[in-house]
């Protein structure tokens, strides 16, 4: 009852910091939980993919807010004894999110005046979203226990994304 309610926030010492205290607390988990659930992707990962005598050994740091995002690419390229030629781009995306699954369409493909790769040479390495504008990349992005991301593409782990902060 109200007046038993009473009788104990009176034999409390300084019951209205508590609330405040309290209040505070209970702001602050939600804003977290809003603010986590909004920034859905924001990690960094590192990929060696090999192909025959390909080699492209680079880093991709996943920035995303609501629906639109960025993935930065920065690595190199190797052609078996060919000189190594730098990559360097910002890819921005539009997404969509259903659960744990996203679609990523790209919009924008901006080379760096540092990337030294034609598309042509790494389109068997990369998927298209990659260089190419209004292309799409379906990933399923799992949360691990140590707090990390796990990213699939086509039901396979491709990227082991570390979190930025």
């Amino acid at each position: 009852t109200f007046t038993n309610r009473w009788a104990v926030m009176q034999k409390i010492k300084h019951p209205k910091i508590i609330f405040m205290t309290l209040t505070l607390l209970f702001i602050i988990v939600l804003s977290t939980i809003y603010w986590k659930e909004q920034n859905n992707i924001e990690c960094y990962s590192h990929i060696t993919v090999l192909k025959d005598d390909h080699k492209l050994t680079m880093m991709l740091v996943f920035s995303s807010l609501k629906n639109r995002g960025q993935v930065e690419i920065n690595g190199y390229y190797r052609n078996g004894n060919s000189a190594t030629l730098a990559i360097h781009r910002m890819i921005q995306f539009n997404q969509e999110r259903h659960g744990e699954h996203y679609t990523l369409t790209s919009v924008s493909v901006r080379k760096y005046t540092n990337d030294e790769i034609s598309d042509t040479e790494i389109s068997g390495l990369l998927p298209d979203f990659f260089l190419l504008r209004y292309r799409s990349l379906s990933l399923r992005v799992k949360t691990l226990l140590n707090g990390h991301r796990m990213l699939y593409l086509s039901g396979m782990p491709v990227y082991y994304c570390y979190d930025k902060s």
